[in-house]
């Protein structure tokens, strides 16, 4: 099909659902969004990868290179600090290979393993698009893991990745900011000192923004995912800001979209 083309293919993997898609369109931009799913079963035990993500429309070199990104952001969400794939076949190869490891390893195991990232467009307008990545991973032990990231893509400059040194145009306003609906948020009390709550991974004590942040329709929104700032029961943190409020201190703030 012509939307699967764009994606690195996994030919080793056997699909248990045919892809399927359902298009959309956000102002002049089209584009589909694309659900695979491949599974390897060890008798009535399996490991599942699913993926969800949009497949933008068009021959343009704007929609190929936002393809490109989508593809690579959905590789990022396999690396770790502990190996290292050449692209997303091998990631997902070595995935279903170390669950086969694992069941003949322990046989006795009940356990099915999972890896699905969800990608969807957030926001668009003249100038950016942020795409959501939303990951959810289990492979044994006490708890599955969750991670969310975003892509954000300046329009203005054929769809390149909006660094954060771009994005925050005063990154010492929002830090303010962001520490104040921190505290309200974990309802940490005045007078008291985030280095003295007990609660939080701080940076040498000192407060910091997170490393997932991406715009949602009219809001920009801080994410800090499960152990960047607490420990795992925390959960994530999820500080939400109305465009509008940040005109001057993020990029896009004031717009209207």
């Amino acid at each position: 099909m012509k939307t699967l083309i764009l994606l690195l293919p996994l030919v080793y993997l056997s699909s248990c659902n045919a892809p399927s898609t359902t298009k959309h369109m956000a102002a002049e931009l089209h584009y589909e969004e694309t659900t695979e799913t491949y599974q390897e079963c060890v008798e009535d035990k399996c490991a599942t990868v699913k993926l969800v993500y949009p497949v933008f429309e068009g021959d343009s070199m704007l929609a190929a290179t936002m393809n490109r990104q989508v593809v690579e952001q959905n590789f990022t969400m396999w690396m770790n600090n502990d190996r290292e794939f050449e692209n997303l076949q091998a990631a997902v190869n070595a995935f279903f290979d170390d669950y086969k490891r694992f069941r003949n390893d322990f046989p006795e195991a009940a356990q099915e393993w999972s890896f699905e990232t969800e990608a969807r467009v957030t926001h668009h307008s003249d100038d950016l698009i942020s795409i959501r990545f939303e990951n959810f991973s289990y492979q044994g032990g006490a708890h599955p893991n969750t991670v969310v990231s975003y892509l954000n893509l300046d329009l203005s400059e054929n769809a390149a990745v909006l660094v954060h040194e771009k994005m925050l145009m005063d990154s010492n306003k929002l830090l303010e900011l962001a520490e104040q609906k921190f505290r309200a948020y974990h309802e940490v009390e005045a007078g008291i000192g985030l280095e003295d709550d007990g609660r939080f991974f701080l940076d040498e004590d000192r407060f910091f923004l997170p490393a997932a942040m991406g715009y949602e329709g009219e809001e920009f929104v801080l994410l800090y995912n499960a152990y960047e700032i607490g420990p795992y029961a925390m959960g994530r943190t999820e500080l939400r800001f109305s465009l509008k409020e940040l005109e001057g201190v993020v990029y896009g703030g004031g717009s209207n979209g």
